[in-house]
């Protein structure tokens, strides 16, 4: 993160892009927070008294929060989308800067990876600030108010959601090494076929004088095939990783339910209250799922912002 943190303090527009983002966000989170009463009042106040116009004005209120809310996360992303872009453009100039700075043996050393750094690591980066961070700051958010108004509602609904999300996070944590390693083989296979592809295309006029395509197509073929492999591993990886917190989020939806409906037979709990939990509790597999897709994200954006820092640290010709 190193590479990322001076990249972002070189900046200009930085702080300003910050600043916004946090103002926003908390924005958001106050409109978090006030959304779960708003729909508990409207099912327990409104609907058993038949009170239409109390009932439309919590309706009405509830949408407008919710518009606040959304326009807010929509804005953020525009922000990060701006931040992600300034990000690489900055890491495309310090990289393009040290060719001219190391020696040709070192830009040798590094040729193989040069290529797909440029076309490969650079865009796993962008996108995984431009999707991945603001994906994940509103998640969080999202999160962090629901549990702090919920908590005010029913403790025990609470305590099965949040055993729900620990169970989750936990498993997608012990997906993180198998997939940090497997984006590692799929990036050193691809600088392979990359190579490979450059030098047939570099040279295409003389291969085909010489008339071995046979020869050439099997050669590259091999290596690509090699790559496409590993990459479907990683995809493989990935989307276990993030299908079996779904199916465990939707299993909690239902034991809230039963837990919920206990409540309200033994007069523990309201209507309301339950409808509240269900209804953000399958709001919560989305935010869980962009959690757990970060983690994944982070571990195939790391190994690509190791190689790019490889490349900085390179020693320069004084």
């Amino acid at each position: 993160m190193k590479l990322v943190h001076k990249c972002f303090k070189s900046i200009k527009l930085f702080k300003i892009l910050f600043l916004s983002m946090i103002v926003l966000q908390f924005i958001d989170l106050m409109m978090n927070l006030l959304l779960p009463s708003y729909v508990g009042n409207m099912v327990d106040i409104a609907i058993p008294f038949k009170k239409d116009s109390l009932l439309f004005r919590y309706a009405l209120t509830a949408i407008m929060l919710y518009l606040v809310s959304h326009l807010c996360t929509l804005i953020s992303e525009f922000i990060f989308a701006k931040a992600g872009m300034e990000l690489v453009a900055t890491i495309k100039k310090r990289m393009l800067t040290k060719l001219y700075r190391i020696s040709g043996e070192e830009i040798d050393r590094l040729e193989d990876k040069l290529l797909t750094i440029y076309l490969n690591d650079l865009s796993i980066i962008e996108s995984f600030f431009c999707r991945g961070i603001p994906m994940i700051v509103s998640s969080v958010i999202f999160i962090s108010a629901l549990f702090i108004a919920l908590f005010l509602q029913n403790r025990t609904l609470l305590l099965v959601q949040a055993i729900v999300i620990l169970v989750v996070l936990s498993i997608q944590f012990s997906f993180n090494s198998l997939l940090k390693k497997a984006s590692k083989d799929a990036i050193t296979s691809l600088d392979k076929a990359m190579t490979q592809e450059k030098s047939i295309l570099n040279n295409v006029s003389q291969l085909i004088l010489l008339n071995n395509e046979e020869y050439v197509i099997s050669n590259y073929m091999k290596t690509e095939y090699s790559y496409l492999e590993k990459s479907k591993d990683r995809l493989n990886i990935f989307n276990v990783s993030t299908t079996i917190p779904s199916f465990i989020s939707s299993i909690g939806t239902i034991l809230i339910l039963v837990v919920g409906g206990y409540q309200i037979i033994q007069g523990e709990s309201s209507i309301g209250t339950l409808l509240v939990f269900v209804f953000y509790s399958n709001r919560t597999i989305s935010p869980i799922r962009d959690i757990t897709n970060f983690i994944a994200g982070w571990s195939q954006a790391k190994v690509s912002l190791d190689r790019c820092e490889e490349l900085l640290n390179t020693k320069e010709v004084l």
